[in-house]
């Protein structure tokens, strides 16, 4: 890495300056041909890596560059996947958690580019150098977290409401909790998780072995009898017979009695629902006395619910080894040392109680985001080593209880991130537990959003140039079935893709539009084809017009465009429209079309008229490479069936095929429906041949508005039609 930093130019130091441009902080880096793993390493490691990003704050963000970046790379070499492929063991695995550092890095110093990036430790080393430097170099700065594996390809990890596939396929499902069970809980004595546990309890009818650092001693003569909401007032009292009674010193009374007093009330609950608890005070954090204190029960034990956590928050400018190597190790090495007292126990469950602190990154608590992200990908590796125990890392958003204080949730509140009550996190936690859910690996419970509330993204400069390589698009059904007589062609709806998704990296304003889209020279997939194209943005002087093109990698300009960044009129409507089902089927097989069947979503002509024609459409799916051609609310597949039907009119007008060289606006509004029909309302503007000039609107039933192209031009020529007719199967 080193090495090829100083060929490029780099000035490459070990040590922290006072400017840093890039710093790259290998996680986990051991120079042993086999560094031994295990949870107390990993915890060291991240440890490490916190206090190596407390001292590039300041050089990082001192004098920023009026252009370029500065950043912050950290690496590991877990699995190419960030843990999330299962491959890496448990320990190993656990290194992953350094992302929670990133996220945070990121939210606490907006204007540092941050990155984590894990390479498949069996990658070429030289290949992966050059693979985390062009990270350092990537124009989406939203991403965080990006796995690559051996042969490149590049993966990160994105909230949803149900996952696309499992992590992890073929996973066996398990029966929940029943009668008779018991689960080990740890930090299940008081607060939101001794809630959770008599949840299971009351549901499921097992019953409970509880462990906590908090002891049941009896309690001292001044509180006997005394109400909570005395007990300040009577260890004050007690106090001041023998020394100054400060607040300090009577919480530190009073804590250990409050403790007690709600860990015998959660005993007493979970006799009230006819189930067996038991209480061990005992610190997870000790190997030795966790494996003696759970050996008498070991043959019941089906199953453990690991909600023990220690929050010490700080910015990362103002972390301590201590405080750091504390939270991490609770989380991490705790679950460690309990799954090794466990070890040859059948369990059936194991669910780890992670935190959206740790997805999403969130201020303050850098350590407690990498101790929580660590349990993700632990979640994953330890259920691929076990198919037969349900495993599942639940990432909880901030609960309306428990270390939630009055004063939090009003925070949360400014920010609008709503709390999680304890009845319905009970709720989901139960339902989590069922057999319908046990093939959950890594999930959330509460908004999908940070509980930092919405942050800042440092963006690129608005003058930019990136590159897409072409070989990752050129098997997808977009490229293949987009065949003009013998060669595939980029059809133009991803080149508009491109550019609106490739705009909203480095604007100020989000693109709602282009304006001026001209095909200058399409490229075709064959034997000359470029192996890459790259957009540049250009800002002129005086803020006007915001140009971007699209070059081949000769430097050759093959599309240009003007991006539109006015805000949209939400609310724009068009007429209803009534289908009255008496539509006539469109012909893709005499030229008039080119399209190949995983294209052909124009399924009906439902009106018909001079210069005006209205479809039914049907979304294809053919959005390719996972919608990196597009945005969130612009699919090139569905647009590209605009352009047909433009064509289709077109061809109507002039008799001929038509191929379309330039559109004059584009608004995007929003995708249209995925598993239902929509249409497309095609009016002819201009008709002088060869040329036709066509608006062309993308609407619902109801009239809202999906997706405009105004003054599609279309230029025609005989020789289209034999080209269009020979390609009728994909």
């Amino acid at each position: 890495m080193i090495r090829l930093l100083e060929e490029q130019g780099w000035n490459v130091s070990q040590n922290v300056d006072t400017q840093v441009d890039l710093a790259v902080v290998f996680v986990g880096a051991d120079e042993s041909p086999t560094p031994p793993h295990n949870a107390q390493n990993s915890v060291s490691s991240l440890t490490e890596a916190m206090l190596a990003a407390a001292d590039l704050v300041e050089p990082l963000e001192v004098d920023k560059p009026a252009a370029g970046r500065r950043a912050l790379l950290t690496v590991t070499a877990v699995d190419g996947a960030h843990g999330y492929s299962g491959s890496a063991d448990p320990d190993t695995a656990a290194l992953a958690g350094i992302s929670g550092l990133v996220k945070t890095f990121a939210i606490e110093a907006p204007e540092v580019y941050c990155r984590s990036v894990d390479i498949d430790p069996s990658a070429d080393p030289r290949q992966a150098a050059a693979w985390i430097l062009a990270e350092a170099c990537d124009v989406d700065t939203s991403i965080h977290e990006v796995g690559i594996n051996a042969v490149g390809r590049r993966m990160t990890v994105v909230a949803g409401p149900e996952a696309d596939e499992s992590l992890i396929p073929d996973l066996n499902e398990v029966d929940p909790p029943a009668r008779g069970d018991l689960l080990v809980v740890t930090g299940g004595g008081r607060g939101v998780t001794a809630s959770c546990a008599l949840g299971l309890a009351r549901a499921y009818g097992c019953d409970l072995l509880l462990l906590g650092r908090s002891s049941l001693s009896d309690e001292p003569e001044w509180a006997t009898g005394v109400s909570n909401d005395q007990l300040r007032r009577a260890a004050a009292t007690a106090l001041a017979a023998t020394e100054k009674a400060t607040p300090k010193a009577v919480e530190l009374m009073v804590h250990p009695i409050q403790a007690a007093r709600e860990i015998r009330e959660t005993l007493h609950q979970a006799r009230l629902a006819g189930v067996q608890a038991d209480y061990l005070a005992v610190d997870v954090d000790d190997r030795d006395a966790i494996a003696a204190a759970v050996s008498p029960w070991r043959e019941r034990i089906t199953g453990v619910v690991h909600g023990a956590g220690i929050i010490k928050d700080s910015l990362i400018r103002e972390a301590k080894g201590a405080d750091v190597t504390r939270v991490l190790h609770t989380k991490i090495a705790g679950l460690s040392g309990l799954l090794d007292a466990l070890d040859g126990v059948p369990l059936r469950h194991i669910v780890l109680f992670s935190s959206t602190a740790g997805f999403f990154g969130n201020q303050g608590q850098a350590a407690y985001g990498m101790a929580n992200e660590a349990l993700n990908k632990v979640a994953v590796s330890l259920r691929s080593r076990h198919p037969d125990t349900a495993v599942t890392a639940i990432d909880w958003s901030a609960w309306n209880g428990g270390m939630v204080t009055p004063a939090l949730a009003a925070m949360f509140a400014d920010r609008g991130v709503p709390l999680i009550p304890l009845e319905v996190g009970v709720a989901q936690l139960v339902e989590q537990l069922g057999r319908e859910r046990s093939a959950d690996v890594v999930v959330g419970v509460g908004p999908e959003l940070p509980l930092s509330g919405n942050t800042s993204v440092v963006r690129a400069p608005r003058s930019i140039s990136l590159r897409r390589r072409l070989d990752t698009v050129v098997t997808e059904p977009l490229v293949l079935d987009h065949r003009i007589g013998e060669e595939s062609v980029l059809p133009a709806t991803a080149v508009m893709g491109l550019f609106l998704r490739s705009a909203g990296f480095s604007g100020e304003a989000p693109a709602t539009g282009l304006r001026d889209f001209e095909v200058v020279k399409g490229i075709a997939f064959d034997d000359m084809r470029p192996e890459s194209v790259i957009v540049e943005f250009c800002e002129p002087e005086d803020g006007g017009r915001r140009e971007t093109v699209l070059r081949d990698d000769s430097g050759r300009v093959r599309f240009r465009a003007i991006v539109d960044e006015s805000p949209l009129i939400t609310d724009s409507q068009m007429t209803r429209f009534t289908d009255d089902g008496a539509g006539t089927p469109v012909n893709y097989e005499d030229g008039t079309l080119f399209h190949g069947p995983k294209l052909r979503g124009l399924k009906q002509t439902l009106h018909d008229s001079p210069g005006h024609l209205v479809f039914e459409a049907h979304s294809t799916g053919a959005s390719p490479a996972d919608g990196a051609w597009g945005t969130a609310d612009f699919d090139p597949a569905d647009a590209d069936l605009l352009l047909q039907a433009a064509l289709v009119a077109a061809q109507r007008e002039t008799g001929q095929s038509c191929l379309p060289s330039s559109v004059a606006e584009v608004r995007v509004y929003r995708r249209p429906p995925r598993n239902s029909h929509w249409y497309i309302d095609v009016r002819v503007r201009d008709s002088v041949a060869p040329i036709v000039t066509t608006d062309v609107t993308a609407l619902t039933s109801d009239g809202a508005v999906l997706l405009v192209m105004n003054e599609v031009r279309t230029v025609s020529s005989p020789r289209l039609a034999t080209l269009f007719a020979g390609h009728h199967v994909s």
